[in-house]
């Protein structure tokens, strides 16, 4: 938790009025509404402008609805919608939000001064512009220096002041009359000061959207609020609806009571037309005095999460605060900020700087609200739920009026925000908040799963090695640390499972959770699971039970068990065959030895400097020898012995057997057709020898290993006597009909 956020409910002091509803009404009733809403009009005509508020309102609705909807999930952290971005898509993406979200909102402080300084010229147009702008970030600074309470303290007096400029207005609309007809679309002639040069719609909404950027005030004390969840949700859709309501209002007044090329050409029209102009005056002195004490209020807080991150420089210098909990360090970088922007000296040249960051923060605030929408963990339970519609067109809404606006800014802020998400991801920040992006990627990883296993014979192209290992005792985890670097490659998950049965103590628990460490270390995916089973010799089939799901992406479809040396595992083992099968799960039997690199004892000086072979017999096809679709009951045998010879390095032979001296050919022909359709390193060495299978093995070529394939009925007994026929160890494989080692 960022540092000041966890010092007890004394920085927990604001309500839902004070601290949400009225900060954001009197935002968004600032300085566009007075200055700019009869410009507006002028320029738009009247359908034109009740359009542009409609889109900046809808496009706002959409995120405020959004950000309602995630700020009852959660007890927003201070940062405001930093700190939300940053919980969905990790510290990176929140600051490279952060960063020019705090840009932004330190700059509509300035946007506001130069509001307050026209309507103060409005009154003494005599006095110089620069001392107006200075003298009034002054005051702005020491109210708030003097504290953020006494800065709360002065809005409802603002708040009354705006509502008697508004009624004002509203006598003035109701006591006139309307002579004028407006045009349904206005002729876009520009802004006074540059001689009317001519503009077009989307400068106009650029100029019009900082009006509604409001609702970020309440975020912004996120971290301050008695109950963030019900004051933002409520305060924040409650400000957004006032003020369309008055928005709209206004416009329409004003399209009737003056000509366009009145409103375009004066922007104290408003004032003017009123029934008291000095009340609607002061209500523009109050409205833009206080949005710009309520944007540098929140700007510094921004500022101050974002360092309590480690994401900005200086950061232990700008989570300090002072005696009265306020981020007095980061109130000075932004008054620097501040000031340095007042010498733009243009409110139509900075608003449409201030509305492309604007929009930039809004659709990031609506994709985390989609991904959290979307993947819909167990965590997210907002009590108030947004249909997934409501960011996705609000995300939509703000990068498509970002391009029409201005493409090449989208696209400077687009490689900006890359270059800062990089920079941050170099710096291999803390994570103090957790996000959705692991769970959004095991939630891609089960939709694709279940999407290809409904795409038909998906499961061949998709296949790859998932192992299951039950581990009874020291033999079974020694088979495991021998034979599973060699069967599974880097990123492969790899189930250990432990056997609790009842002669068992439960002592292999540590040996377990050794060997997944070593498994993680040789880049492999392993996990531990225990099972209970009433008889050790039964856990195996236990254990392929209780991990068995098809839905999971991770679920096993291969399971490594030991072979069955002695006659009395012979029924187990059996057991064991008939339910993997049966659960479409390939079983590999290994010897409970490691594979030898020499070929016999006698070869082996020659061979430590030789590659390691690997012998694969596939059972004979004749008469016809005829390949087809697959690999009959050898499929997983020959993906296996292609993962061996990767893993090992070594060297791969195939091998048959056949009855007769007029097969020999077929057979190597059928043998070289499988290696390669099947896409066999090498090319492999063929070998087929002229015997029945029984004679064969005593002329087997030297490997050291043999991979045999297993039929639908297997005979134990005759599978001890093929290991001591044979020279070196042998790994028994029995298919679970999904595998095609040709697809």
């Amino acid at each position: 938790m960022a540092q000041g956020q966890d010092a007890g409910d004394s920085t927990r002091r604001y309500g839902t009025i004070e601290g949400v509803f009225v900060p954001t009404l009197l935002t968004i009733l600032g300085v566009i509404l007075f200055l700019r809403t009869g410009w507006l009009v002028g320029n738009a005509g009247l359908a034109g402008s009740v359009g542009i508020i409609l889109l900046a309102f809808m496009i706002t609705g959409f995120t405020a609805l959004s950000l309602a909807s995630i700020s009852t999930n959660v007890t927003p952290e201070a940062g405001g919608a930093y700190a939300l971005v940053a919980r969905s898509f990790g510290v990176e993406a929140g600051g490279a939000v952060g960063m020019p979200l705090y840009l932004s909102q330190s700059l509509v402080v300035v946007l506001y001064v130069f509001g307050f300084r026209d309507g103060w010229l409005a009154i003494f147009p005599s006095h110089p512009p620069l001392a107006i702008d200075v003298a009034m970030v002054t005051l702005l600074v020491t109210i708030v220096l003097m504290s953020t309470k006494a800065a709360f303290r002065t809005q409802f007096v603002i708040l009354g002041i705006v509502a008697v400029s508004l009624g004002s207005m509203a006598v003035a609309a109701f006591t006139e009359p309307w002579i004028h007809t407006p045009p349904t679309f206005g002729e876009f002639p520009g802004a006074p000061e540059d001689g009317f040069p001519g503009t077009d719609v989307w400068v106009v909404f650029a100029v019009f959207f900082p009006a509604t950027t409001g609702i970020m005030a309440g975020l912004n004390m996120s971290g301050e609020l008695r109950d963030a969840r019900r004051s933002i949700l409520r305060g924040t859709l409650a400000a957004v609806a006032v003020s369309l309501v008055i928005y709209l209002a206004v416009a329409v007044w004003l399209a009737f009571a003056a000509t366009t090329s009145e409103l375009a050409s004066n922007y104290f029209a408003i004032v003017d037309l009123s029934a008291w102009p000095p009340a609607v005056l002061a209500g523009l002195l109050a409205a833009t005095f206080s949005s710009a004490l309520a944007s540098l209020v929140g700007a510094p807080r921004i500022l101050q999460a974002l360092a309590a991150h480690r994401v900005t420089p200086a950061a232990s210098w700008l989570t300090a605060r002072d005696g009265r909990d306020e981020p007095r360090h980061a109130l000075i970088v932004t008054i620097v900020i501040v000031g340095a922007a007042v010498l733009l000296r243009d409110l139509n040249a900075i608003a449409p700087v201030i509305t492309l960051i604007f929009l930039i923060t809004y659709g990031a605030i609506n994709l985390a609200v989609l991904a959290e929408t979307v993947v819909d963990l167990p965590s997210y339970r907002p009590t108030f739920r947004v249909h997934w519609i409501v960011p996705l067109l609000g995300a939509i809404g703000c990068i498509g009026t970002m391009f029409v606006i201005d493409a090449w800014f989208t696209l400077i802020a687009v490689v900006a925000g890359g270059a800062v998400l990089a920079w941050l991801a170099r710096r291999d920040l803390a994570r103090p908040v957790t996000d959705i992006r692991g769970a959004m990627l095991v939630a891609l990883a089960q939709w694709a799963t279940r999407t290809a296993r409904r795409t038909p014979t998906s499961d061949e192209r998709i296949w790859s090695p998932h192992l299951l290992v039950p581990v009874r005792d020291q033999e079974d985890l020694e088979r495991a640390r021998r034979w599973l670097p060699r069967l599974a490659l880097a990123g492969e998950p790899v189930r250990l499972v432990a056997i609790d049965a009842d002669e068992i103590d439960g002592s292999l628990d540590d040996d377990v959770v050794a060997l997944r460490e070593q498994l993680e270390e040789d880049g492999l995916d392993p996990s531990t699971t225990r099972v209970e089973a009433a008889q050790a010799e039964r856990g195996p089939a236990v254990a392929l039970l209780a991990t068995g799901d098809e839905d999971d992406p991770h679920a096993a479809n291969v399971l490594l068990a030991g072979f069955p040396e002695h006659p009395e595992q012979d029924a187990p083992t059996r057991l064991l065959l008939r339910q993997a099968f049966e659960m479409d799960v390939g079983v590999v039997l290994v010897p409970p030895g490691p594979p030898r690199v020499a070929a016999t004892e006698d070869q082996e000086e020659e061979a430590e400097a030789a590659a390691p072979v690997i012998a694969l017999w596939l059972r004979g096809q004749g008469p016809h020898w005829y390949v087809g679709d697959h690999l009959p009951h050898s499929d997983l045998a020959l993906l296996l012995a292609y993962r061996l010879v990767r893993s090992w390095d070594a060297e791969l032979t195939l091998v048959t057997a056949v009855r007769r001296a007029q097969d020999v050919e077929p057979a190597e022909d059928y043998l070289g057709e499988v290696a390669e359709i099947a896409r066999l390193p090498g090319p492999p060495e063929i070998h087929v020898i002229e015997h029945p299978f029984s004679q064969a093995l005593e002329h087997a070529p030297p490997a050291s290993l043999h991979v045999l394939a297993l039929s639908t009925q297997v005979d134990f007994h005759w599978l001890r006597e093929i290991r001591e026929h044979l020279d070196a160890p042998c790994l028994f494989v029995r298919d679970s009909g999904i595998e095609n080692a040709f697809a």
